[in-house]
Formats: structure tokens, sequence, C-alpha cells
């Protein structure tokens, strides 16, 4: 959707498998106040002594989105792997928001820690989801 003038209720954070320590500040931040927390079951294992609801990914991915969409109003965050915007949820939520209705907030994504490990330019190697 198009950039517009929406208030940002909606946080999705990437998340690596250092957790909360490789957090910005301001990611960590919404994640510890967050009435909310929508993700797979690894990373809400991540987020110790909250007091947020906590709720699983559903088994398909369309399933999740309509839920997320109904709870518009509260204090949300969902938690994705790496980049949210690189083949990730935030993608798929912004084909039903404004990008003003969400923040985002990435963290390293898979592709790019391969390639600095393997010394790769990430521009030069072809890279595709499942």
């Amino acid at each position: 959707m198009s950039a517009g003038k929406a208030k940002p209720w909606l946080k999705v954070v990437g998340i690596g498998e250092n957790g909360l320590e490789g957090l910005s500040p301001a990611a960590r931040q919404r994640v510890e106040s967050a009435e909310i927390l929508f993700g797979g079951k690894r990373h809400l294992e991540m987020i110790p002594g909250t007091q947020a609801k906590k709720i699983p990914w559903a088994k398909r991915m369309r399933e999740a989105v309509p839920k997320i969409l109904e709870w518009k109003g509260s204090n949300i965050v969902v938690l994705a792997s790496g980049d949210p915007m690189c083949y990730g949820i935030g993608t798929k939520l912004l084909r039903h928001l404004d990008v003003g209705e969400v923040e985002i907030f990435p963290a390293l994504n898979s592709f790019s820690l391969a390639c600095s490990r393997m010394g790769w330019s990430l521009p030069d190697v072809e890279t595709m989801t499942i």
C-alpha cells in the first residue's frame, strides 16, 4: 500500500538468534512494552518475563494476517526472523496495511549473515526462498 498519514499501530521486529540482546534500544522498547507478542514459538521463548500475551504463528501464514489485523488498536508486536522485509512477514502485512500503520525494525537476515561469513558480496549472490 502507499505511504499515507496513518499512525503506526503495528510493530514488526526482526530478531536474531541472540534474542533481545541483538535488538536496537527502540526495537527492544517496543517488545518490552507490548500487550501482545505474535511470532514463532522459538522467538516467543526468547522473550522471558513479559506480561504480554504470547500468540504463536498459525499453522498457515494466510491465517495469521487476518488475526493480526483484528488486533488493530492493541499494542501488538510481531516477531520475525531477521529482516521482515526480506521474504518475510513485513511484506505480507504491507499488502494489507498502509506503510504508515507499521513500524519495522529489521535484524540481519540469513542471506547477509551467510555472505559475511563466506566473504561474498551480497549483490552478487542470487537469492531465492521456498
